[in-house]
């Protein structure tokens, strides 16, 4: 997995040209090359989904005004009426206008405002940039560092909102409210990284210093409930309510967790409050008709979710419990209609299949019922077969845990065998031949993944080290791309693509793409590693010898970090 390192193109050796091309020579000489490996360990990683929290807008702006006001000289007033020139711009619509304004101004408070800005024009980059030359010039300000993190989030790398974070409020800084809004944003990012205990613990914390806050106890109920202490969520959900009684979110989750526990009796009033406040919103009608229906309501319940299909025709559940419903009420057709649609919806389903030959049957149509009939011996064999096909899987992600690379492909043969369509299996298969130094099978597997599922970062990534190492370039940075865009916190596919960057001579990409990965998984040595060669090869000995220890105290066998800091440490005595 490796290949030559080479950031200066087309020049000879000139010994006026300093200690960084000595260097450079130097590390070729000893086989220290930057790095991109797949990431094989995380064959069985879950996708993660998350809610970014919303772009900062206007508010932001008119909370950072008055600190200009404290400029007091001439000079200083003409720079706060450049600023009150671009809020107006900005409430005005005008963001490039508005941008542009705030590039004149060196100030943080400017800096914050451009990026709050460049944030509503899409531009992420540019915010971030913003966001952190506002910390540059006043590294106390937590507006700009909640507007970081906020951003961080948005952009799905929670790892780095969460150190972003916990640095600024470990240092104490800004007012109670706003360290209150950080330590919610924290807890949220917690959410996203899948932490249900530190969430959990966040909140019981600002819930004992704000006992009166309803946005705390709805959130710390969320966190119960989906953890199972079902109880418990129906505990901070009442709280919530009593607090804030008209909050949907909180209806919706307290009649969840009741339903749960199967006091549909309970849950209804809470449900009959939410379809009042939300008449257009399928989900309420569908679970008030599920209470209904457990608390023996049969036909109040099937006129119920009835309504639910009708607001949502497009849920598979929504018609089916409808149909469930209507049978049990004795409307025949009706819970065929509705039967019929659901198959519509997801024609491969077993169940919708089964309640129509059911349904057929028991209206003496015999023969449309031994056609639904096979249709579901037909696809229950097919998910039979996946099962299987799942299993395999799940032996081979043991067999590769155990270091059992042979055996583990087996397995992944054997359930894209079983289930040819299965992504994941083809994606795994493909993980394991390439470290059984087969690239073109690992290529042809991964490719066939990719086409059946592009949201497998992990393949994408693994396909572009194989371009990579094949010179294909153009392929190579595709892919790496698409693996971030799947994943914007993969930071293996982020070291990848620097390095890929760094031998093209793009080095300040490249850094950047180091910096990133460090910050979305600070216990990834690799990053370290490549990002001190590429500081090496400019030069920068000191900050270089800085990446190579971090990578060895993280890795301390790791021999390239070694040999290079070796190097450093001898190029500076020179």
């Amino acid at each position: 997995m490796r290949a030559p390192f080479v950031v200066v193109k087309g020049q000879g050796y000139d010994s006026k040209q300093g200690p960084q091309i000595w260097f450079l020579l130097l590390l070729v000489s000893l086989g220290v090359w930057l790095h991109g490996h797949p990431a094989l360990s995380q064959t069985t990683g879950l996708e993660l989904g998350q809610k970014p929290p919303s772009t900062p807008g206007a508010a932001e702006l008119e909370r950072t005004t008055r600190e200009l006001r404290s400029l007091g000289s001439g000079s200083q007033t003409a720079e706060e009426e450049r600023y009150q020139k671009a809020l107006g711009d900005f409430r005005a619509g005008k963001l490039e206008q508005a941008a542009q304004e705030l590039r004149l101004l060196h100030s943080a408070v400017a800096s914050n405002a451009l990026g709050v800005v460049l944030e509503s024009m899409g531009d992420h980059a540019g915010a971030q940039a913003a966001f952190q030359e506002a910390l540059k010039l006043q590294p106390d300000f937590a507006v700009a560092d909640n507007n970081l993190a906020k951003l961080l989030l948005e952009q799905g790398r929670t790892s780095a909102a969460i150190s972003q974070l916990e640095s600024t409020l470990h240092r104490s800084r800004g007012d109670d409210d706003t360290r209150f809004s950080m330590r919610m944003l924290l807890a949220k990012a917690y959410a996203a990284d899948g932490q249900g205990k530190r969430v959990a613990e966040t909140l019981e914390t600002l819930l004992a210093e704000r006992p009166g806050s309803a946005e705390v106890r709805i959130y710390l109920a969320m966190t119960y409930a989906s953890s199972g202490s079902l109880d418990a969520a129906v505990t901070q959900y009442r709280e919530g309510l009593r607090l804030k009684p008209d909050d949907c979110s909180a209806l919706m989750g307290l009649a969840k967790a009741l339903l749960e526990l199967r006091k549909g009796s309970d849950a209804t009033p809470y449900l009959l409050e939410y379809v009042r406040l939300r008449p257009n919103d399928g989900e309420g009608y569908y679970y008030l008709g599920r209470s209904l229906r457990d608390t023996g309501n049969l036909k109040e319940a099937a006129e119920t979710l009835l309504q639910a299909a009708r607001l949502s025709p497009e849920d598979y559940q929504f018609r089916y419990q409808a149909g469930m419903a209507l049978w049990r009420i004795g409307e025949m057709d009706a819970a065929l209609s509705q039967f019929e649609a659901a198959k519509r919806l997801k024609p491969d389903d077993v169940e919708a299949h089964t309640a129509i030959a059911r349904l057929l049957r028991s209206l003496g149509r015999e023969e449309a019922a031994r056609e639904a009939s096979e249709t579901a011996d037909r696809l229950g064999s097919q998910k039979t077969r996946h099962d299987q096909a799942a299993f395999q899987i799940a032996r081979g992600n043991l067999l590769l845990e155990q270091g059992d690379l042979k055996e583990a492909a087996d397995r992944y043969r054997q359930a894209v065998e079983l289930y040819p369509e299965n992504a994941r299996a083809r994606s795994n298969l493909g993980l394991v031949l390439a470290r059984l130094g087969d690239p073109q099978g690992a290529k042809r597997e991964l490719k066939k993944a990719i086409a059946l599922d592009p949201n497998l970062a992990l393949a994408c990534n693994a396909l572009g080290t194989i371009y990579m190492q094949e010179g294909h370039v153009s392929e190579a940075q595709a892919a790496f791309q698409k693996a971030i865009s799947v994943d914007p916190q993969y930071a293996e596919a982020k070291s990848n693509l620097g390095t890929l960057y760094a031998r093209l001579g793009r080095n300040a990409e490249a850094v950047a793409l180091f910096e990133e990965a460090t910050e979305d998984s600070p216990q990834y040595p690799q990053s370290y590693l490549n990002w001190g060669l590429v500081l090496a090869s400019q030069g920068s000995l000191s900050k270089a010898k800085e990446m190579f220890e971090k990578a060895l105290q993280l890795s301390p066998n790791l021999a390239e970090a070694r040999k290079a800091l070796q190097l450093v440490e001898e190029s500076s005595k020179r």
